[in-house]
């Protein structure tokens, strides 16, 4: 049986290599531009109430960095199942001009750090759900299993879940602290708590 030998490719010159630069990177410039003037035109398309939610998240990025973020972020809600940047990007699929890399490059390689990025997310859920009055939070915490050896920041976790009174289960991974603002809905009140009374039969003290 014949086998198909691929000829290898022939090496260039030190010179040869600058020529083929000068006429690479004009053309990659070119596409770059292309992609954020339809980035651009994309997410002025995007409905009233995702500019209310990412709009004022938009300092803590460069202005390209933060329009790939918010179509990551809308390609995360929409994703089923591994929420990682190439799934998100065949999610939203022609939503995405440009060259995937430059996607993600948001998490591995662009000039933004977490911290400013909470205190404006923070401070638009605190102005938006609890403008005034004192604001209630709640706190849980969940175990994601992450086995590699090279994850960094892992532990031995008790999960909650699979453990028992005389039984401790352990997982390694990250344990992920979320803290929950709760918002008081204005058409809602608290149920009577349980008791001996049928509901028509309720103290009015206990409403």
């Amino acid at each position: 049986m014949s086998s198909v030998i691929h000829p290898r490719p022939r090496r260039l010159s030190r010179i040869q290599l600058k020529q083929r630069l000068r006429t690479v990177r004009p053309q990659q410039a070119k596409k770059a531009r292309t992609a954020r003037r339809q980035l651009e035109r994309i997410h002025q398309q995007l409905p009233k109430n995702v500019h209310a939610v990412f709009d004022p998240l938009e300092p803590a990025f460069s202005r390209p960095t933060h329009r790939r973020f918010v179509l990551l972020a809308l390609a995360a809600i929409l994703t089923l199942g591994g929420r990682t940047v190439a799934n998100l990007l065949r999610v939203v699929g022609g939503l995405v001009p440009g060259h995937p890399t430059s996607f993600h490059r948001v998490f591995s390689r662009d000039r933004w750090t977490s911290s400013p990025l909470a205190r404006r997310y923070v401070a638009a859920v605190l102005s938006r759900f609890a403008p005034r009055g004192p604001i209630l939070l709640a706190g849980d915490d969940t175990v994601t299993e992450h086995l590699g050896p090279y994850v960094y920041g892992k532990g031995r976790h008790r999960d909650p879940v699979r453990s028992t009174h005389s039984y401790t289960a352990f997982r390694w991974g990250h344990k992920w602290v979320v803290l929950a603002l709760l918002a008081p809905v204005p058409w809602a009140r608290p149920e009577p708590p349980a008791g001996p009374f049928p509901e028509s039969e309720v103290p009015s003290e206990m409403l």
